[in-house]
């Protein structure tokens, strides 16, 4: 740095005059010089490494508050599910503080081989309703239910395993497009890793890269492109092979090749299988059979533009 720089021409011109001066020797001048370029290294050391340490006790610190948290889950039914579809959001109000509502009456429905939308203001409630049926809140008011049994019967978190969601900031660890692809399942052959590409539009792209599947994403897929980022995200979700796929603004932020690819795998719903949308892009809105509306916590229905156009799915087999 300057100053570092700035500091040894000072010592220099000092320490040269004491030793013209007689008030030092050479061998004490040169010996100085070699210790402050020793200690120098190890100090750059600590000012680095200390503000690393502090952020991660911090980190450390607030995850372990969440660990100690001892909040009751929202459910505590216990019978296996024996379908996730249809899906059912009936009557629904909810409200996070307990004051304010956000839901005053949800009413949904996701049925074997549909696309779904959901579509509203910011703050209307559409990520609420995701997180509804992720069964991470309870409703204050009405129900859900699942293949027609109430949550309140169910294992949730077994149930939770039949979904994937795929948010609109999507986590990729630091690893390869494999590793992350492969996350979650760990013992999924390259087979299935690359039918879950293929589904998600990212293998062609993937096969072009030098490396592959081996290709370092980076933190947080720093290395990779948000639509690259995005289609990696959808194929570690297709990988599960889940009964319903929930795509939270699958399109923000995408070029337009990423869209095209997001709007393709919204028209190849398997029949076993749903897709849930979040989304305000009029061509997401448009691809989905039926379109649910929500503002002031209100839902309301209306047949998306597949449906009223007539417009056969195209269904494709999950890997």
């Amino acid at each position: 740095s300057v100053i570092a720089m700035v500091a040894a021409a000072v010592a220099l011109v000092v320490g040269g005059t004491a030793v013209i001066h007689g008030d030092t020797t050479l061998g004490s001048l040169v010996s100085f010089f070699a210790l402050a370029a020793f200690l120098r290294g190890h100090v750059n050391t600590v000012v680095t490494v200390v503000p690393e340490v502090i952020s991660g006790a911090e980190s450390l610190e607030r995850l372990q508050s969440v660990l100690r948290a001892d909040e009751p889950a929202p459910y505590d039914g216990t019978a296996a599910p024996r379908a996730a579809l249809p899906l059912v959001v009936r009557d629904v109000a909810f409200s996070y503080d307990g004051r304010t509502p956000v839901l005053r009456r949800a009413n949904l429905e996701i049925r074997p081989g549909e696309c779904v939308a959901i579509s509203g203001p910011n703050g209307a409630g559409k990520s609420t309703i995701a997180r509804l049926i992720l069964g991470f809140y309870r409703p204050a008011e009405g129900q859900l239910l699942a293949g027609d049994a109430p949550y309140t019967d169910l294992d949730v978190a077994a149930l939770r395993m039949r979904f994937a969601l795929v948010a609109q900031d999507e986590l990729l660890f630091h690893g390869t497009i494999e590793q992350n692809i492969r996350y979650g399942e760990p013992l999924a052959g390259d087979d299935r890793i690359r039918a879950a590409a293929r589904l998600a539009g990212a293998d062609e792209f993937i096969a072009a890269l030098p490396d592959g599947y081996a290709t370092v994403v980076g933190d947080e897929g720093s290395l990779l492109a948000g639509g690259a980022r995005q289609r990696i995200a959808i194929a570690r979700a297709l990988l599960r092979e889940p009964n319903l796929l929930i795509l939270d603004e699958p399109t923000t932020n995408l070029d337009r090749e990423s869209a095209a690819v997001v709007l393709r795998m919204l028209g190849a719903v398997p029949p076993d299988g749903a897709i849930l949308v979040i989304s305000h892009d009029p061509a997401v809105i448009a691809a989905a059979d039926r379109v649910y509306r929500i503002g002031d916590g209100v839902t309301s229905e209306e047949p998306g533009h597949a449906a009223v156009a007539g417009a056969e799915k195209r269904f494709v087999p999950t890997p």
